[in-house]
């Protein structure tokens, strides 16, 4: 009997996930694992620091042509809130620790505190059930 090797996927676009089994001999497999040990390994030599122990190697670094644009950006309270809401609410707290601009946009607006939870939601339906009982 062949081994088997299931694979376990999550396609996102479906929003499912499937199970895959691929039967392979066992040379085959072993193959396919170190092949896998040496792409990990030049991809692990690939990203080591480069000497320098400010720079992590999960730095990024900010493109100079880009800093401008981004501050323009940011300097929009409309297009900065925008860009807010869409992270998830818990997210946005961290956020809140990038500068002062950040913070006082979350905390300035009204509409970021709801999606947070902070602030009450005046469309949203309240179900109290001391107002059911109330003659």
């Amino acid at each position: 009997m062949e081994p088997a090797v299931v694979l376990h996927h999550e396609d996102p676009d479906k929003r499912s996930q499937e199970d895959t089994e691929i039967r392979l001999p066992f040379d085959q497999i072993q193959a396919l694992v170190n092949q896998n040990r040496q792409l990990r390994d030049s991809l692990a030599h690939l990203t080591e620091s480069s000497g320098n122990s400010k720079i992590s190697k999960h730095s990024i670094r900010p493109n100079p042509e880009a800093s401008p644009v981004a501050l323009q950006v940011f300097d929009m309270p409309e297009l900065h809130e925008m860009i807010l809401l869409e992270f998830h609410a818990a997210e946005l707290l961290p956020l809140m620790q990038v500068n002062r601009q950040f913070h006082n946009a979350i905390q300035s607006s009204v509409n970021i505190r709801r999606h947070m939870g902070l602030a009450p939601n005046l469309t949203a339906n309240l179900y109290s059930p001391v107002d059911m009982s109330l003659p």
